[in-house]
């Protein structure tokens, strides 16, 4: 190593050099000087943190451990339909935090009580996902894939929430059940009919597959228009009691009843 001044100016105090001819902070070279300490990495907040966790698609809060709410992203705020401003008290004697308890929809009290027992009760490593059922404030449901983990101290944890809003998820997921089922009866229809002999009999038998295999089928019934433009029953099965006096016709000028 050897020693020089830079640009040959200054003081004329010697600044170590490297071989490759860099200069070499004091901490670097063999100078008196003690080595400088750096400043001390700030950890980030969440204050410090909120721009980005914004940019998120998914709601971010956390809560205490008996769900008041400390903290909750803007995405989360418009979930549940409430004001970024209004997610976290500052003074809970004049309005108190929201809680898990508030914005649930799907669980009685004593059944959120046993979920935070089971939340608390991760291990730090540990991340748990269930689906639930939101309440906006405006009193509408929608259901929800929650993902929590516990942070914090152990002796006083916290909880932080990730939530994705799954209504078009569970639309095309009920979509495809009922596609699947109704193409079950429609098989079952299919082969019934190269197996029936009598007209009668088969309508009343696929009244009854359908009531019996579709569980949101209340009632079943065939009909046909008659000369006097109001439909005869030829078949029914279920919650027949409802066609008992009723009447069906074509044209609406006509009285139904």
């Amino acid at each position: 190593m050897q020693t020089g001044t830079p640009g040959g100016s200054g003081s004329g105090r010697e600044i170590p050099i490297a071989a490759d001819g860099a200069f070499l902070t004091p901490s670097q070279g063999q100078g008196n000087e003690p080595p400088r300490k750096r400043p001390a990495r700030k950890t980030p907040a969440i204050s410090d943190l909120a721009l980005l966790l914004d940019l998120t698609t998914d709601g971010l809060y956390i809560t205490d451990a008996r769900g008041r709410l400390l903290w909750g992203n803007a995405r989360f705020s418009r979930m549940i339909g409430v004001d970024p401003g209004d997610l976290a008290s500052p003074d809970p004697l004049k309005k108190p935090p929201l809680s898990v308890f508030a914005w649930n929809g799907q669980w009685t009290p004593e059944e959120i009580e046993a979920e935070l027992e089971k939340n608390l009760s991760l291990s730090p490593e540990e991340v748990r996902v269930f689906e639930t059922r939101h309440r906006r404030r405006d009193g509408t449901l929608f259901p929800v894939e929650v993902a929590v983990r516990r942070i914090g101290a152990p002796e006083d944890p916290l909880l932080l929430h990730f939530v994705r809003d799954i209504s078009r998820r569970q639309s095309a997921l009920d979509t495809l059940d009922r596609m699947s089922r109704y193409e079950a009866l429609r098989r079952a229809a299919t082969a019934l009919a190269f197996s029936a002999t009598r007209t009668a009999d088969f309508m009343e038998e696929i009244c009854r597959i359908c009531t019996r295999e579709e569980k949101e089928i209340l009632l079943a019934f065939i009909a046909r228009p008659n000369a006097s433009q109001r439909f005869e029953f030829l078949a029914a099965a279920g919650r027949t009691g409802f066609l008992e006096g009723s009447r069906i016709v074509l044209d609406p000028s006509l009285h139904q009843g």
